[in-house]
């Protein structure tokens, strides 16, 4: 997979996106300054680097950059200094550049203003910010000053005021998500990932099966329809003349008419995008594909839309029809209010099952489209469920594909062990808690994890398995087993259940929402323990294995053959089938 690295520059998101102009001001030369001065180091001078990371289909959504600082001279004493990004600088330097730069949105920044130094004997250091939702990202051109917002004046290094802040240009011209809806809560279909959630018209909505790997979907009865608020700004016509939108499908048969989306918000002419009843999809004035949609399965449609362009319609990644220059006037353009999905005037919305629907600002490329169909070069990862062997020789090697390696705190200790039948483990000794990358790259508040462990026995109390909070501070693990083989947080089990010196298979099911917490042992339910299910969080970044937060008090030596995490809830059933550690994890 196609790993991102700290760079001095910044980096394009959906279209171009790059880094440059670092200073307007005078240029510094050390001989003619006095010295004992603090500035921004030329180093960001002028580094591009220009790669469309989400349309390369790349799982990472964010990008970490690194602006250095330095002194003129070094000095006999920490430096200390604030560096912090700074919007009200756009104003004047548009002013002076005779540019038309918007503020880069403070939204997909994130930067912890703090206090840094430069050592005794350095010349420099550095500060890491990151640019995160890169999908999420508005078109436009924006700017990012950084600059040195302080200095620490006891030591006697005053900030140089030509060389005090440093440029960015950010120019997004992609197609940025707007709004998303997956349809997997059963207490509320309409809610929102991404925007605004939903708004139901009718009460023909029924929470159904979904693509597999995918918890659920929502079937819409026929009348029933939603209208989307999808908060794109209008064009010059007053309405919406460039978006692109993604429907994950499924209908029963062909013998009627489907409803995609229909732009008049009052509903009282036809829908603007149908399935016909030969099962093409189109509608009269563009016309229909000569494709047809698989009935019965799911599919997936994208639909993209530029003024002067005109539409364009893919069907599991392949483009079903050419460019229509005929858009009918402004027919096919969406109202800046909203637009209705799945609704139609006259019962030309057959019922049938819609698992996602994305509203993009902007146009997606055709590669885009390629990579998240499936049909692509680089192949879209299947990150539902992820498996660590911890065999050797690469005890951090995921099972699975374009996931992402875990991370041991002291990886030279780790050591070949037997596993469970004829399976390998590894020594996961008291000082080495294990990092485990969130690959999906999205808070988890729904999973089941699995973890296959032999305890070689505890001098406490407590020993911690799993801690949820990024951090790993401020609050205690998530999950403990005790020395007389008791398992929980907070509240225990029954006593014996992982006993020391033994393989056992724990398998934990989490659901926030719900307050579900239940642990399973070998296949069986061990306890409800619901008191926790607010603590079970995992963040986008990654979450902690035999961890706690108050250093490696509550750490031991334990043997590990094995940890998986599922993206959605076992069922009792798939969890029995999962038998004990003897059995091996699939991938």
């Amino acid at each position: 997979m196609y790993r991102i690295k700290k760079i001095i520059a910044v980096f394009l998101c959906g279209g171009l996106f790059t880094a440059c102009e670092r200073d307007y001001n005078a240029e510094l030369s050390v001989k003619n300054v006095i010295p004992h001065y603090v500035y921004i180091s030329s180093d960001i001078e002028t580094n591009v680097l220009a790669t469309d990371i989400i349309d390369r289909g790349e799982t990472e959504k964010s990008l970490q950059l690194t602006v250095k600082y330095a002194v003129t001279e070094e000095a006999n004493a920490s430096v200390e200094a604030i560096l912090a990004p700074d919007m009200s600088l756009v104003e004047d330097y548009n002013k002076k550049k005779s540019k038309k730069f918007l503020p880069f949105p403070e939204a997909n920044l994130s930067f912890t203003t703090g206090t840094v130094n430069i050592p005794v004997g350095s010349l420099e250091t550095s500060v890491d910010f990151k640019i995160v939702n890169l999908d999420q990202l508005p078109n436009g051109e924006f700017l990012l000053p950084i600059t040195i917002k302080s200095v620490n004046a006891s030591n006697g290094f005053p900030v140089f005021e030509a060389k005090k802040t440093a440029y960015y240009q950010v120019v997004n011209k992609g197609a940025a998500l707007k709004g998303q809806w997956l349809f997997d809560d059963e207490s509320n279909p309409a809610k929102a990932t991404v925007g605004k959630d939903l708004q139901p018209v009718g009460s023909g909505f029924t929470q159904v099966q979904g693509p597999e790997g995918k918890k659920g979907a929502v079937r819409i009865s026929q009348g029933s329809y939603f209208k989307a608020v999808h908060e794109i700004a209008a064009g010059e016509s007053g309405k919406v003349e460039e978006y692109t939108m993604l429907i994950d499908f499924k209908y029963p048969a062909t013998g009627t008419w489907y409803t995609f989306y229909q732009t008049n918000l009052n509903n009282n002419d036809d829908a603007d995008f149908f399935i016909n009843k030969t099962g093409n999809i189109g509608v009269g004035d563009l016309g229909y594909s000569s494709a047809v949609a698989p009935a019965n399965a799911w599919n997936r449609l994208i639909i993209t839309l530029k003024k002067g362009v005109g539409i364009k319609f893919y069907l599991n990644g392949n483009m079903i029809h050419a460019p229509a220059t005929n858009l009918d006037k402004d027919r096919f353009y969406l109202d800046p209010a909203g637009v209705i999905l799945f609704g139609d005037e006259d019962g030309d919305d057959g019922e049938f099952d819609v698992a996602r629907v994305d509203i993009y600002e902007g146009v997606m490329s055709e590669a885009r489209i390629k990579v998240i169909s499936g049909t692509g070069d680089s192949e879209p990862v299947d990150l539902s469920h992820i498996t660590y062997n911890f065999s050797a020789p690469d005890f951090t090697a995921p099972a699975v594909s374009g996931a992402k390696p875990l991370e041991f705190e002291n990886p030279a200790s780790v050591t070949a062990v037997a596993g469970p039948g004829e399976r390998g483990a590894a020594l996961i000794t008291k000082n080495n808690s294990v990092k485990v990358p969130n690959s999906k790259g999205t808070e988890m508040n729904t999973y089941t994890m699995l973890l296959d462990i032999l305890p070689l026995g505890t001098d406490d109390d407590y020993a911690a398995l799993f801690q949820a909070t990024e951090s790993n501070s401020g609050d205690d693990a998530d999950l403990y087993i005790r020395n007389d083989g008791r398992l929980g947080q907070g509240n225990y089990g029954e006593a014996g259940a992982v006993p020391l010196n033994k393989w056992s298979r724990i398998v934990v099911v989490v659901d926030v929402a719900k307050n579900i917490c239940d642990y399973y042992v070998n296949g069986s339910f061990y306890m409800h323990n619901p008191g926790r299910a607010s603590h079970m969080t995992i963040g986008s970044s990654h979450y902690w294995l035999f961890a706690d937060a108050y250093g490696h008090d509550y750490e031991y030596d334990i043997h590990c053959a094995g940890f998986s995490i599922w993206d959605k809830n076992l069922t009792e059933d798939e969890i029995a089938a999962l038998g004990n550690a003897d059995k091996p994890l699939q991938p």
